[in-house]
């Protein structure tokens, strides 16, 4: 009777250590996490780019002039144009399909 109550005193030691020392590896780990949220990461990235992109000036497909704004069209093949305000003329005479 003795041996019983000594096993079960054991097996409830081994595993009120094997409770506390999960919890310790938990609450350690928790501490020290190396996962970051796709949500909060696609956001910082997302307004970095609209930062960038902010003063950026594009080409203008027809006399290559930087312009901040551009009117995109696409031409007889299926190709986009970016042109400026100078050269929309152009474009309308072609009678090309805008954007």
């Amino acid at each position: 009777m003795l041996i019983v109550w000594i096993a079960a005193a054991t097996a409830v030691i081994i595993a009120l250590i094997i409770l506390f020392t999960s919890r310790g590896r938990t609450s350690a780990a928790a501490k020290n996490l190396k996962v970051v949220k796709l949500k909060t990461a696609r956001s910082i990235r997302d307004k970095q780019a609209a930062k960038a992109a902010r003063g950026k000036q594009q080409p203008c497909s027809l006399c290559r002039k930087l312009s901040s704004r551009l009117g995109f069209f696409t031409d007889e093949n299926g190709r986009i144009l970016g042109v400026c305000h100078d050269c929309k003329p152009k474009i309308k005479n072609r009678q090309l399909d805008q954007l």
